[in-house]
């Protein structure tokens, strides 16, 4: 844990990641932020698969990397 992260409430992580040398990228339909299922594995010839998919769009691609660009915590709401 980061030491300016200790002592403090918080209920949200949000993190970017940055791909390289992106290809084979597949866009199908766009909605507004959902519940939506992301998958990154590495595939026989060493590359990422990327599949990040909703009931009502698909974002499909390959990547030869993949790294965390940047990190922060919030508090979205006090409430439970």
């Amino acid at each position: 844990m980061s030491p300016e992260w200790e002592g403090k409430a918080y209920n949200s992580f949000t993190f970017y990641l940055t791909f390289s040398r992106v290809e084979q990228l597949t866009v199908q339909g766009w909605a507004a932020p959902a519940c939506k299922t992301v998958s990154i594995r590495r595939v026989p010839d060493e590359k990422l698969s990327v599949a990040i998919t909703s009931d009502k769009a698909s974002l499909l691609f390959r990547a030869r990397s993949v790294v965390l660009s940047a990190a922060r915590v919030g508090l979205v709401s006090s409430s439970v």
